[in-house]
């Protein structure tokens, strides 16, 4: 057996014994979306969007929370959309 098999193999029972931590409530969290990476404002969106709300109703909702973000984490409705497209079930 060589030094690479002996190491496969370790690393084939590390990978089995690992799991995916679940994202809040059942939801996947992506870091890397505005909407995500916010608890208040992912939660406020979550809610919106469970109850049917359009996603342009959904920003105007988000108005005092988005002011108080800085301009590049601010969420617009591309965001919203892609939000519910890839993190909201």
């Amino acid at each position: 057996m060589s030094v690479s098999e002996a190491f496969r193999g370790v690393v084939d029972e590390s990978v089995e014994s690992m799991e995916l931590a679940p994202g809040t409530n059942g939801f996947h969290l992506e870091p890397r979306c505005r909407i995500c990476r916010n608890d208040s404002v992912r939660k406020k969106v979550n809610d919106l969007l469970a109850t049917g709300t359009s996603y342009a109703m959904v920003l105007r909702a988000l108005g005092d929370d988005d002011a108080t973000l800085e301009q590049r984490g601010r969420v617009t409705i591309d965001s919203v959309r892609n939000h519910s497209a890839r993190h909201f079930p």
